[in-house]
């Protein structure tokens, strides 16, 4: 009975904090008000989970924008993890509730990781600063290209405007003067003539 006891005080306190790190509760209080807080915010996280499953690329939702289990193996081991949970329930339940095996080593096994806050703070810092990085090698490539001197022969001609002819300024003048009354059945000629 101690063990449930403490299974249960355990297990509200991971919910606690999960719940204080979403809502960035630095200080998790027990009254009425922070109460209400934490079930409001839960119910937050909720339906944006919702809306997050009905994307059609449930990725893109700005929940799972920096969150690093987002690939091939993140999502296997996520939806492998109720089969998983559910076997390793169930030989908890033989080893230490009907004592009929002997208890095995390797109970912390796990095959989702685990992130608080402060965790992906510091992979979104190592990130920014890895781009940061490579910003700065791009640009000294960059001085280093405009630096070195382009044969003469790459000399490339400068792009002239083109320039409307009186031909076309005629049709244009036609078509603004017609203004939205103009049947459909024209349209196709007048692209035809500003064509050739």
């Amino acid at each position: 009975m101690m063990l449930k006891i403490k299974a249960a005080q355990s297990e509200r306190n991971r919910l606690s904090m999960l719940l204080a790190e979403y809502i960035n509760d630095v200080v998790i209080s027990q009254n009425v008000r922070a109460i209400k807080l934490r079930k409001d915010s839960l119910w937050f996280l909720a339906t944006e989970l919702l809306s997050a499953f009905d994307y059609p690329d449930s990725t893109t939702h700005f929940i799972f924008e920096d969150v690093p289990e987002i690939s091939e193996d993140g999502i296997k081991n996520i939806l492998s993890f109720y089969e998983s949970g559910k076997s390793r329930f169930q030989q908890v339940l033989a080893e230490d509730v009907y004592k009929t095996e002997i208890p095995a080593p390797g109970r912390s096994l796990r095959n989702i990781n685990s992130y608080s806050y402060a965790k992906l703070d510091i992979i979104k810092k190592q990130k920014s600063k890895n781009k940061s990085k490579n910003s700065m090698r791009i640009q000294d490539d960059a001085s280093t290209l405009h630096q070195m001197p382009l044969p003469s022969e790459v000399n490339l001609p400068k792009q002239s405007r083109r320039t409307t002819t009186d031909a076309e300024k005629q049709i244009l003048a036609r078509l603004f003067q017609a203004g939205g009354g103009m049947p459909e059945t024209i349209i196709p000629t007048i692209v035809t003539e500003l064509q050739t």
